[in-house]
C-alpha cells in the first residue's frame, strides 16, 4: 500500500484553468520525497489536497488507503507561514502541547493531560530543545522556531510529515541541522518535503518530484546530475549562494 496515492488528479481553483492536471503522486512507506518548482506551479496545492483542506475536481487520492480527511490525525504538517507575533506571550512548550489536539474539538476546551505533557517532554528531548521549553516564542531563532514546530508536528505520533518551505529563512547551518533532523526522523516516517532550495536534493534523497501544474519525477543522486531545465520542462534561472542553488522561472522577480 502506498502512503500516498494519487493518480489523475485535476484540481481548479476557478473551474476556468487547471492549478494541477494529470498528476500521479505515489509514495511509499518511509520515503523522503522532495517536491520542487516554480512559484505558482501547485506545489503547496498538492500538499493541501493531500491534507485534505481542498478536494480534487476528480481523480484519485487516497492517504494510508483512506480519503484524506479520515486519515488527518496519522498526519504531521509543518506549514510555510506560521500566522502569529513573535510578542504573542506564548511559551515553547504551550506551542507544541498544541499538536495534541489533533482534530478532537472536545478536547480543544478541555485542559491537556499528563500524558500530553510527558509526550511533549520526550519529544523535546528527542529534538534536543528541552532546555528551550520555557522560552517565549519570540526570543527563538530561525532555526529553533523550525525544530518547534517540527516537534508540534510530532507529537500526534504521525506516520507521514508533511513540510512547507521548512528552511527558507535559515542560514546554511540551519538548514542543514533541520535536514539532518528529518534524515533521522525518516527511519520511522515518510516524508515529503516542498522547497525551492535544490542543493538539499542530492544529499538527503533520491527522488524529487517536479510540480508545474503537471508533476514529473526525477532521480537524483548528485548534485551536478540535477538538470533544471528538463525538471522544469522550460526556462528556468539557478542562482548558486556558495555551495546552495535556489531556483526561479524566467520571469519571476523573486526568489524563495
Amino acid at each position: 500500500m502506498f502512503v500516498i496515492d494519487i493518480e489523475d488528479l485535476y484540481f481548479s481553483y476557478d473551474k476556468n484553468n487547471w492549478a494541477l492536471k494529470e498528476v500521479e503522486f505515489k509514495v511509499r512507506d518511509k520515503e523522503f520525497v522532495g517536491v520542487i518548482g516554480p512559484n505558482g506551479g501547485g506545489k503547496s496545492t498538492l500538499l493541501k489536497l493531500i491534507l485534505g483542506e481542498l478536494f480534487p475536481d476528480r481523480g484519485k487520492l487516497l492517504v494510508l488507503g483512506r480519503p484524506p480527511l479520515e486519515a488527518v490525525s496519522a498526519i504531521g504538517y509543518v506549514p510555510q507561514h506560521v500566522n502569529f507575533k513573535r510578542s504573542f506571550p506564548i511559551s515553547v512548550m504551550e506551542v507544541v502541547l498544541m499538536g495534541c489536539l489533533g482534530k478532537d474539538t472536545k478536547k480543544i476546551f478541555s485542559r491537556y493531560t499528563l500524558e500530553d505533557r510527558e509526550k511533549v517532554k520526550k519529544v523535546l528531548e528527542r529534538l534536543e530543545i528541552m532546555h528551550l521549553s520555557k522560552r517565549a516564542i519570540g526570543e527563538l531563532s530561525g532555526g529553533q522556531l523550525q525544530r518547534v514546530l517540527i516537534a508540534r508536528a510530532l507529537v500526534s505520533d504521525p506516520k507521514l510529515i508533511l513540510l512547507d518551505e521548512p528552511t527558507a529563512s535559515l542560514d546554511a547551518n540551519s538548514e542543514a541541522g533541520v535536514f539532518d533532523l528529518l534524515s533521522e526522523l525518516n527511519k520511522e516516517m515518510t516524508i515529503v518535503v516542498v522547497s525551492h532550495d535544490v542543493a538539499f536534493v542530492s544529499r538527503y534523497i533520491g527522488r524529487v518530484a517536479c510540480v508545474n501544474q503537471r508533476l514529473s519525477w526525477h532521480l537524483v543522486s548528485g548534485l551536478q546530475e540535477v538538470d533544471l531545465q528538463k525538471m522544469y520542462s522550460h526556462s528556468v534561472c539557478a542562482i548558486h549562494h556558495d555551495h546552495d542553488i535556489k531556483i526561479k522561472s524566467r520571469g519571476e522577480n523573486d526568489v524563495e
